[in-house]
């Protein structure tokens, strides 16, 4: 069965549907409806279909719910509406299902079988009639509340079977928030009584609180989950103005307009400090640059760093760095692990080769790292200068071999108007117009 696939089209007319007949039927999706030709549904004939993901709805003419009829399809849910002629629901018929809200069991119903709702999602069930006869064995969650009207016989209060039993009085459609004037508190109601289970999100008056274990807590500050999203409340009340981060379990999260922003990847700031969020969490382990506003900042250890000044590689490059912020404006040195690197316009310019100028003094740059080994003739701005050990040479006056011509240096600087007799290495050489003929 598991090979049938999409939503499950049941024809009208149809009078029954038998025993196993969709049994792990787990290709199905979408809504189940039982037309309302159908009067019974078989032992296990839905059992782990598990991929219907919507809401199920049940023939009006249904009068019994066969064992594990609907046993472990965890993804229906929506509210269950037992029809009013069904008369018995057997064991399992429910059971790991994923409903909400309460069920409402209508007074035909005279016998419930064993586990028939166990984990079902439904925590209440309200009984239109006298008591049902119940099977042995486990049959609801640990949490299962039973209502029943007053005038139906077989009952009893607090517990029945185990189970919380109250009768339905006045205060019975009084859910959610209401203040307590005795207590002070805003109390969550569940059927007019405060449900102590409830810890989460619940709107009143078009806002939303936080309420812990039937309570309305105003000191609560922080993230609550609800409906998949995690929405930031600030004393109490979700607030939807708040933009910024907020820490849980040990876990710093960015929200934007009250609510976990998942998308958010980027700079926000923080108590005057700026921080640096990946997938709407701080990310500590994060060293690098982020662009915010138009500008770079470096970023380490997940915090922007102002006292940063130097290197850093990002997406294969390095740039320059100047208190935090890459500096696009600097061209010239900078020492990274020992080894001095030219920048030109914020970046390391791995193809210059040349002179520059550092602190006062012209150095030679290879392959965009500085030279120290290199000693000869480099030409800049259309001047030959001299370098020694990496560095321009002011004082040096004498020849100079460059392409295996002998040149003549001046202070520093190939000079062409000198013609003249020089020593060099011991034998003397004829210079005319600035180098040997």
């Amino acid at each position: 069965m598991s090979s049938l696939t999409g939503e499950l089209d049941l024809p009208d007319g149809l009078t029954s549907i038998g025993t196993y007949a969709f049994k792990e039927g787990s290709g199905f999706t979408g809504s189940l409806v039982i037309p309302s030709s159908v009067t019974s549904i078989g032992d296990s004939a839905f059992m782990d279909c598990t991929g219907f993901n919507g809401t199920l709805t049940l023939s009006a003419n249904l009068t019994e719910i066969g064992a594990g009829g609907f046993n472990r399809c965890k993804n229906l849910t929506g509210e269950l509406v037992i029809p009013s002629g069904v008369t018995a629901i057997q064991g399992y018929a429910f059971s790991g299902c994923g409903f909400t809200g309460d069920a409402v069991i209508p007074e035909s119903v005279t016998y419930i079988g064993e586990a028939a709702f166990w984990n079902c999602g439904i925590d209440s069930m309200i009984f239109d009639g006298n008591a049902p006869e119940f099977a042995p064995g486990p049959k609801f969650s640990s949490t299962m509340t039973f209502y029943y009207y007053p005038d139906k016989t077989g009952w009893s209060t607090p517990t029945f079977n185990g189970y919380a039993a109250y009768p339905i009085d006045d205060d019975f459609n009084k859910n959610g928030l209401y203040y307590n004037e005795t207590t002070g508190d805003w109390e969550y109601l569940n059927h007019g009584s405060v449900d102590t289970s409830f810890t989460g999100l619940t709107k009143y008056n078009g806002s939303w609180y936080y309420v812990e274990q039937g309570i309305l807590n105003w000191d609560f500050t922080g993230l609550v989950k609800n409906n998949g999203a995690w929405y930031y409340v600030g004393g109490g009340k979700v607030d939807w103005s708040y933009t910024g981060l907020c820490k849980n379990n040990g876990m710093w999260f960015y929200v934007n307009g009250g609510v976990v922003d998942w998308s958010f990847t980027g700079l926000t700031k923080y108590y005057g400090a700026w921080f640096y969020v990946s997938g709407g969490v701080l990310d500590w382990n994060f060293t690098g640059f982020c662009k915010n506003n138009g500008i770079w900042f470096y970023v380490s250890g997940g915090m922007v760093d102002w006292n940063f000044t130097g290197l850093a590689k990002f997406n294969g490059a390095w740039y320059y760095a100047e208190g935090g912020m890459i500096n696009w404006d600097y061209t010239g040195l900078c020492k990274n692990n020992g080894i001095w690197f030219y920048v030109g316009g914020g970046v390391v310019d791995w193809s210059y080769t040349g002179l520059v100028k550092y602190s006062g003094a012209w150095f030679y740059v290879s392959g965009g790292m500085l030279d120290w080994n290199f000693t000869g003739l480099t030409k800049y701005n259309g001047t030959w200068f001299y370098v020694s050990g990496g560095m321009l040479d002011w004082n040096y006056t004498g020849l100079c071999a460059n392409n295996g011509i002998l040149f003549y240096v001046s202070e520093g600087m190939v000079d062409w108007s000198f013609s003249g007799t020089v020593t060099y290495e011991g034998t003397k050489y004829e210079v005319v117009g600035g180098y040997v003929r």
